[in-house]
């Protein structure tokens, strides 16, 4: 059920990067689940774990990343400029938590392809060992940008019927996009819900997913809340969840115990 997140990094796509740093899209199929709080919070345990990481916000118009970690009053560019060239990629990304971040453009241009992105992120890997791309939420164009040189995708999904067939859905459209590797976050589990049966046991969400398991995060108030106001969030139960996260993506064999916790059989 579960494993390290094996990055295949002698297939065709983003080849010129994968020998360097490795490229992981976040991607949900509805909005809502938390993807960006997980993908914020795997980004601060790889960096926590000696990594040099540069997390990507891809949903353009909006500022996750920028309130996730705190930086809004210091940002300037984005990485827009940088494709736009405006700037240099150094005066784009803020640093925070021992991550850089690039944050997303206000609007879309015509210079936001595959290609131009590609090279992009070609000229930053050398300095990373992680690229982390916080896609946004659904299908559709956006996506493509977000995954266009993915090494893997992590879907994040919630334990509710519709969250994760939508997740189905973009698994699909993920194998469509020929993301080489793709993998399950179960984000905001409670085996209370679980047990009264509000929820779906990980289990059906893996059926409905189509996707292996690479972590369970439970559902903890605090971690929602320091998030939201940008505050530290490591001392926090989901961290400790997505930081174990964090160690099979490095390839550390640490199972998945105990899931009749998070309402299996």
């Amino acid at each position: 059920m579960c494993g390290c997140l094996l990055i295949d990094t002698n297939h065709q796509r983003g080849t010129e990067v994968a020998d360097i740093a490795q490229i992981l899209s976040f991607v949900s199929g509805k909005g809502g689940v938390g993807k960006s709080s997980v993908a914020s919070a795997i980004a601060c345990a790889l960096a926590a774990r000696g990594k040099r990481v540069l997390i990507l916000d891809m949903d353009i118009g909006l500022k996750s990343l920028e309130a996730l970690f705190g930086i809004g009053d210091s940002v300037v560019y984005n990485w827009g400029d940088v494709l736009e060239e405006r700037c240099t990629l150094p005066s784009a990304v803020r640093s925070a938590r021992g991550a850089d971040i690039l944050p997303a453009p206000l609007r879309p241009a015509s210079a936001f392809t595959p290609d131009r992105f590609r090279q992009m992120l070609a000229g930053c890997a050398p300095q990373y060992d992680f690229i982390l791309l916080d896609a946004p939420s659904g299908l559709g164009k956006n996506i493509e940008l977000s995954v266009c040189a993915a090494t893997a995708a992590v879907i994040v999904a919630t334990p509710d019927r519709i969250s994760a067939s939508a997740a189905g859905e973009c698994a699909v459209e993920l194998a469509r996009l020929a993301v080489p590797t793709v993998r399950l976050a179960a984000n905001r589990f409670s085996a209370r819900t679980v047990r009264r049966g509000y929820a779906l046991n990980l289990d059906e969400m893996i059926d409905l997913c189509a996707a292996r398991l690479i972590g369970v995060i439970p559902e903890d108030r605090e971690f929602f809340l320091c998030a939201s106001n940008g505050l530290p969030f490591t001392r926090t139960e989901a961290f400790q969840a997505a930081d174990r996260m964090a160690g099979r993506i490095l390839g550390e064999e640490i199972p998945l115990k105990h899931l009749e916790k998070f309402g299996n059989n």
